[in-house]
């Protein structure tokens, strides 16, 4: 059947879209791959595309009187954060600040012993109609700043006690005033972490900005004894060596951060300076270490900065000043800062190069110290080991000669030495005494008589005690691999008998 001529067919309309990436017109296919959407998301946008703005889509459920059985109304929404922030004004523990990196409400921590279906049993009994799943939903959605606390090692002791005390708290008062006590000790010790990572990226600036072959004019470390390993460990560990003493091996790591590397020192207990392992965290084992790590493992940087934890009894003591102070004084350095930061806030670089060391050393069988070595050796990374070629001196008897003990050195968080002030030292950081200079050189020491090459006597590893390698050999030998049992635990040596004297009765 033919039309009339007189019949006009409409003409078929389409919508012509332009996609664009990146301010640049594409097809699109390159205008999918870049947003990373499929033809039937294009497609829906498509859709909802107006002349001038794109239209939200509208619900499915959009207008219908009847609704899904499952629907939460906007009153039991309400209802489960209602309760769940009630909850968490009588229980929880308020921080002053989210954590460092997110930008969050600070957060409310419940107990550790708290279970999101502990709380959901006391809303029903409540009389709420939520069931757990949505009532674990909407939990997470509507009450994000509402946590439960993990169980964690190490913590602060002060954010500790102040957070028990908050949650103790039977007045707005009392709660305010240890909410505040809380933020100003948790300022603090932010202060004390800007001062650290400040020093971290000089360091790498300075390291930058220096020529191949030549020292910078900044280095920081950061230097920690870490756990004792022992040996022999073995990945399936037997439980019998549980309830014993193995062969202790001690690890004391000096991180450079701008590197970054870290030197694991490695030392086993008859090489300590006591005997059987004994004044192995001493001073004159840790001046003796980081005066070896300077002279061998460092760029020579004319401007030091350490950091290091609050242990007064390895390095928040007069040794350790001493020993710092000393170098500014003949030459070594020109301005040396020791830094400490606040007790139960220490995490730092070092820390994290012994957390890959105990990984790999738990996965690990270990029965001599070669071994301990190959392991760290195998660590792709920033980890160094050093066995033990350095030498034990007496650093405490020879710098009490020159130096006089500073007072009050715990209760400040920080120490520089100039060579332009020789003797001399200037504290901050305490909280309850002002900024002090401090002349700790001796009146009748001459400041031009040191010299670098006048170093203390040296002292030789005390050795193993009989009594500790008989245990060994008697109590740990049979955990051992045979080929490894006369390196680790070898039979004691026999002391020599002592003559027996006979005197005359007059």
């Amino acid at each position: 059947m033919s039309l009339p001529r007189n019949y006009l067919i409409a003409p078929e309309t389409r919508t012509r879209t332009k996609s664009t990436a990146l301010r640049s017109q594409v097809c699109q296919t390159v205008f999918m791959y870049a947003y990373d959407i499929s033809v039937r998301m294009l497609h829906t946008i498509q859709g909802h595309l107006n002349e001038d703005l794109i239209a939200p889509p509208a619900h499915g459920n959009e207008g219908n009187y009847y609704l899904p059985w499952n629907v939460v109304s906007v009153d039991d929404v309400a209802g489960v954060k209602q309760f769940v922030q009630h909850y968490a004004s009588i229980h929880g523990l308020p921080q002053p600040a989210a954590p460092r990196g997110h930008n969050k409400p600070a957060p409310t921590y419940l107990p550790c012993v708290t279970t999101k279906k502990l709380v959901h049993s006391l809303y029903k009994k409540s009389g709420g109609t939520v069931a757990y799943t949505t009532f674990v939903k909407l939990w997470n959605k509507e009450c994000t700043d509402v946590v439960i606390m993990k169980p964690k090692e190490d913590v602060c002791g002060i954010c500790s006690d102040l957070q028990s005390r908050i949650a103790r708290a039977r007045t707005e008062e009392d709660r305010t005033k240890h909410c505040g006590a809380l933020k100003d000790h948790m300022e603090k010790a932010n202060a004390a972490r800007t001062v650290y990572r400040e020093s971290i990226q000089k360091a790498r600036e300075a390291l930058s900005e220096c020529e191949p072959g030549q020292s910078p004019s900044f280095e920081h470390f950061t230097f920690d004894l870490a756990q004792q390993a022992t040996i022999p460990h073995h990945a399936r560990e037997v439980g019998a060596l549980y309830f014993k003493v193995p062969r202790r091996i001690q690890i004391f790591g000096v991180a450079a951060e701008a590197v970054p590397k870290q030197m694991n020192y490695i030392f086993d207990e008859h090489q300590s300076i006591g005997s059987d392992g004994s004044k192995a965290h001493g001073p004159n084992a840790v001046v003796s270490m980081l005066h070896h790590h300077f002279q061998h493992h460092s760029r020579a940087a004319p401007k030091l900065s350490l950091h290091a934890d609050n242990c007064c009894g390895q390095n928040k003591n007069r040794t350790v000043l001493a020993y710092l102070c000393w170098r500014t004084l003949v030459g070594l350095n020109e301005e040396i800062d020791l830094c400490f930061m606040r007790v139960g806030h220490t995490r730092c670089f070092v820390d994290g190069g012994f957390g890959f060391i105990k990984q790999k050393y738990r996965k690990s069988d270990v029965d001599t110290v070669d071994q301990l070595l190959k392991v760290i050796g195998e660590l792709v990374g920033f980890n160094e080991s050093v066995p033990f070629t350095w030498e034990w001196r007496q650093w405490d008897d020879y710098l009490s000669g020159f130096f006089k003990p500073v007072k009050n050195i715990t209760k400040f968080q920080q120490f520089r030495f100039l060579s332009s002030a020789p003797g001399q030292v200037q504290m901050s950081g305490s909280d309850t005494l002002p900024d002090a200079v401090l002349t700790i050189l001796k009146c009748s020491v001459d400041p031009v008589s040191l010299v670098v090459t006048d170093l203390p006597p040296v002292l030789q590893p005390a050795g193993m005690s009989h009594n500790r390698a008989d245990y060994l050999f008697k109590q740990i030998r049979q955990h051992c691999h045979e080929e490894n049992r006369d390196i680790t635990c070898p039979a004691p040596i026999q002391a020599a008998p002592t003559a027996v004297v006979e005197v005359a009765m007059e």
